[in-house]
């Protein structure tokens, strides 16, 4: 048998057993239609399929559990995915696929002991002591299904799930290794993970050694509470807290596929709704998720120690620990956001304060004064016009004033490209004009195009451009460029602002078609396909330090011109260094990567 295997190649062994299969014999039918439910992706037929075809045999093969645990991850329902797919593994301990399934869907729980065991399991299997790119990277960081994940991701992976289990002098090692690969990548992604990747480096050394804290964020904690019989007999899903660069960030899913919106709870107190994701081209349709940060800033007027919690209607989501909570220390936190009939201040869509640096009403009004003065310069001397997107756009045209809790403001321009990669070409090309005119230009944390800086007030501008018989920006609009051309004026509170031709069809095609009607829990999510075209247009790091590099010589030189500032967290300036400036976690000084206010969110409120 062994000798014929040798002799048929893979393909040809399993279009026989297809065969096989159709005629009766081998596998069976039942088998055979399993898995061709799964590989059509026609995942709830795949559930039944593979469940029928396992129940009829004694013993079910481990590959079959395998398959049966994947189809249950992709229709949301994850604990009996992670029942499956251990039975897989204890079936077949050595094999290193199933080690990442494993990993992938216990993170999904999230079970990081599960992680943590797999992913070590796995390493002892290779004789490197390394672990090949593949699902467990995913798992935790929410990429695509694909197996060609840069190595880099393996040990930020490792970390993260050890970060939270406390076990930080084994997670500063691994975000160590994390951080030296990280270098070499040259893909946008890697801009935004730099920051991230050094803060949880920082984050765990300063808790394994004994060195100065140099910023109060790293002084917040989340932990399991420690009441005990706490877990209660039913909750509505499962959620997560970590400590991350931006503040605390809360992920998590929920088990009710019809469910709008989650509550985050402080101290049993309601402090923010979040929308959840009912993208139909999500992975997990069936179990829609999360994803919401509260800001280092804010995390600043929070009591010293509190419990948060996440709701849906009258049910709470389970912590990892079991619990419907868990402890939340900010030792400088003053306690001025809550007070007793509920929340003093509103938390906006990114996390933050409403009104907590200076007026909201005078940061609109100066944010479209550095409008006006960015319009007269693409004018006069780019030839091209600035107009309203997104989440300014709507409050401009629906409500006649910026969105409560917006304060940025979001703009694009008509693009001649037609392609991702000409997109980029003439985006770049902007920015340096931009650059040569003294403006202060940057990327965003992921890489995108692009940040104009006018008087410490930020305008984020995107490229319009239409491809497939869409327009693209931050996102794909339903809309085509007859629906922007001409375009037209308005008066927004005194301002005279450029926006599309047809604004109704636009927002309609940014929102939905009940765009008038407002919607505070409202996200716009990406498909993973339309972020991977997007993410053609972006720069790379080394393009991005090109760039910078660039403009440096220039001002060398004698010439005066602006600054290009590079994705970074403004959170915590003294901690994120130039990107590729030195060795992680050396001790960085402000520089022009720190000074950058953080990367806009165009997933607007509406």
């Amino acid at each position: 048998m062994s000798f014929l295997k040798a002799l048929i190649p893979p393909r040809a062994r399993a279009l026989l057993r297809r065969l096989l299969a159709v005629l009766g014999i081998g596998q069976g039918r039942d088998i055979y239609r399993a898995y061709r439910a799964s590989a059509r992706k026609d995942w709830p037929r795949a559930v039944a399929a593979w469940s029928e075809a396992i129940e009829a045999r004694e013993v079910a093969r481990p590959q079959w559990q395998a398959q049966y645990a994947w189809a249950l991850y992709k229709t949301g329902q994850y604990e009996a995915a992670a029942r499956v797919q251990a039975a897989a593994v204890r079936a077949g301990p050595t094999k290193p696929f199933w080690l990442r399934r494993n990993a992938y869907i216990a993170a999904r729980l999230p079970d990081w002991d599960a992680v943590v065991d797999s992913y070590q399991r796995l390493a002892e299997l290779r004789s490197d002591g390394g672990a090949s790119a593949g699902a467990l990277n995913r798992a935790l960081d929410g990429a695509a299904d694909a197996e060609d994940q840069p190595k880099a991701k393996e040990p930020y992976a490792l970390g993260r799930a050890l970060q939270a289990l406390q076990r930080y002098d084994e997670a500063l090692a691994a975000f160590s290794d994390a951080l030296r690969l990280l270098e070499s990548v040259d893909k946008p992604w890697a801009l935004e993970a730099h920051n991230e990747w050094e803060f949880r480096w920082e984050y765990c050394r300063v808790r394994v050694e004994d060195v100065e804290r140099q910023d109060r964020a790293l002084d917040v904690e989340v932990a399991p509470v420690e009441d005990e019989g706490t877990a209660p007999e039913a909750t509505a899903g499962r959620f997560a807290a970590e400590v991350v660069h931006t503040g605390v960030l809360l992920t998590g899913w929920v088990t009710d596929p019809e469910a709008v919106e989650v509550t985050i709870r402080v101290d049993g107190q309601p402090l923010r709704g979040v929308g959840l994701n009912h993208d139909s081209i999500a992975q997990d349709a069936n179990a829609p998720r999360f994803r919401y940060a509260i800001k280092h800033p804010t995390l600043d007027h929070f009591p010293s120690r509190a419990r948060l919690s996440v709701w849906v209607s009258d049910t709470p989501l389970a912590a990892p620990s079991g619990a419907t909570e868990v402890d939340l220390v900010v030792p400088h936190g003053d306690g001025e956001l809550l007070g007793e009939d509920g929340p003093r201040a509103e938390l906006t869509k990114k996390g933050t304060l409403v009104g907590t640096v200076g007026p909201v009403a005078d940061g609109h009004i100066s944010a479209l004064e550095s409008y006006t003065r960015a319009r007269g310069a693409f004018r006069e001397h780019l030839g091209r016009e600035l107009f309203l997107v997104y989440g300014t756009l709507l409050g401009c045209v629906r409500d006649g004033d910026f969105i409560a809790g917006d304060d940025d403001v979001d703009v694009g321009y008509l693009s001649d490209a037609e392609e991702p990669a000409a997109v980029k070409a003439e985006t770049l090309g902007i920015v340096e004009q931009l650059l040569a005119l003294g403006y202060d230009v940057g990327c965003r944390v992921s890489g995108g195009l692009f940040k104009l800086y006018i008087e410490e007030r930020e305008l984020d501008i995107y490229p319009v451009w239409f491809a497939s018989d869409r327009a693209w920006a931050y996102s794909d609009i339903d809309a085509r460029r007859a629906d922007f051309e001409p375009l037209s004026t308005m008066d927004f509170k005194g301002t005279e602002v450029a926006v599309p031709g047809d604004v109704a069809t636009v927002l309609a095609g940014t929102y939905g078609p009940d765009w008038r009607i407002p919607s505070p829990g409202f996200r716009h999510y990406r498909s993973a396909a339309v972020r991977r075209k997007l993410s053609r247009t972006y720069v790379t790091p080394n393009e991005a330090r090109e760039l910078r590099s660039r403009q440096q010589r220039a001002r060398e030189d004698g010439r005066e011109v602006g600054r290009f500032l590079i994705g970074h967290s403004p959170d915590r300036p003294r901690i994120v260094t130039a990107w590729g400036g030195g060795r992680a976690g050396a001790a960085a000084v402000p520089s022009e990567a720190t000074e950058a206010p953080e990367a806009a969110d165009a997933t607007s409120e509406r």
